[in-house]
């Protein structure tokens, strides 16, 4: 019935269609912006990160054919510039993305501690649109919230291997009176090198610690305000019976 309405008889409906269409457009539009568009973010900042991480894996490669290179006055300048190249691309990132990552982590982060306290009973949405989004969303944000922090964090992990292999092969190069320039240009270079390490604002540092940090503290928060619900519950029974007697 209602389908031959919108059908056949539409100028019934045009003023209805008209605001439905209206209320869906600015519905999609406020929920693209406030849900799709930080998603898209934590997919493109992970993705640089995968690159990233590539690109240091493949400098450490290139580290294994150094010290059997028979041409070591082309290939120690090659890791150089390789790694040169690499650490200005890093900065680079690290500058253009630190603040947009670090509002974009305490979205997320606000948004799965709401999800948790909802799964404890501490926090209720009255309308059921909310909660359903809620429910739909929170998930995936919680997936790219630890995406950004495990990815983010391999690039000093990638970078901390990459020097300690930097100084195994400048110490068998130093072993050889004939390689010995090329393993004080290898130490000097890397030591003049800050760690590669992506922060959000300075104020967060992406390391291994810093995913596990923050999983505790998500956990151990909503845990600690489960038990003092539940003691003052208590409480509050016990009250209850003395007053019945």
């Amino acid at each position: 019935m209602i389908f031959d309405l919108f059908v056949f008889d539409f100028r019934e409906f045009a003023g209805f269609t008209l605001k439905f269409m209206i209320t869906l457009t600015y519905v999609l539009i406020t929920r693209l912006f406030r849900e799709i568009l930080p998603l898209m973010l934590s997919l493109f900042y992970v993705h640089l990160c995968l690159i990233l991480s590539r690109l240091i894996e493949l400098c450490r490669e290139q580290l294994s054919f150094i010290t059997n290179s028979c041409n070591l006055q082309y290939a120690v300048p090659c890791f150089i510039r390789n790694y040169k190249t690499l650490h200005e691309l890093t900065s680079l990132t690290e500058s253009a993305l630190s603040l947009q990552v670090f509002w974009l982590l305490v979205a997320h982060f606000v948004m799965v501690f709401l999800w948790l306290s909802a799964i404890l009973g501490f926090y209720q949405h009255e309308g059921g649109a909310l909660s359903t989004e809620m429910q739909m969303f929170a998930p995936i944000v919680g997936f790219s919230l630890f995406s950004i922090l495990f990815f983010a964090s391999r690039i000093n992990k990638e970078d901390d291997e990459l020097r300690l292999r930097v100084k195994d092969v400048a110490f068998e190069l130093s072993l050889r009176t004939e390689t010995m320039d090329s393993s004080k240009l290898l130490l000097r270079f890397i030591e003049s090198k800050q760690q590669l390490v992506f922060t959000a604002w300075s104020v967060f540092h992406f390391r291994k610690s810093f995913l596990f940090v923050c999983a505790g503290v998500l956990i151990s928060y909503n845990l600690l305000i489960l038990q003092l619900n539940q003691h003052s519950s208590d409480e509050f029974l016990e009250k209850r019976g003395h007053l019945c007697v």
